[in-house]
């Protein structure tokens, strides 16, 4: 699975913090942290729909819900962080 992490201007977002929780059970299946470019990349990733949640601390967060993972194929997301607000 390729993740490219965005801010709201579609700006690159490094360090972002990435996870992915399955939506049968809401059990965390695999996370990580995106490079200085924004981009992560899971791997082995179980066939599965699952809620994709990324953020950074005072920066911003996103969820995209039901991102279906097909077997034998690389799934693809760009995911635009919203910006905190105080």
């Amino acid at each position: 699975m390729s993740i490219a992490v965005l801010d709201s201007n579609g700006n690159p977002v490094p360090i972002a913090s990435v996870g992915l929780i399955s939506s049968v059970s809401g059990t965390p299946i695999i996370g990580g942290a995106a490079n200085s470019n924004g981009d992560i990349t899971l791997t082995n990733v179980p066939a599965g729909t699952y809620t994709l949640e990324a953020g950074v601390y005072n920066i911003g967060h996103a969820q995209v819900i039901d991102v279906v993972v097909t077997a034998d194929q690389t799934t693809t997301e760009d995911v635009a962080l919203v910006p905190t607000t105080d």
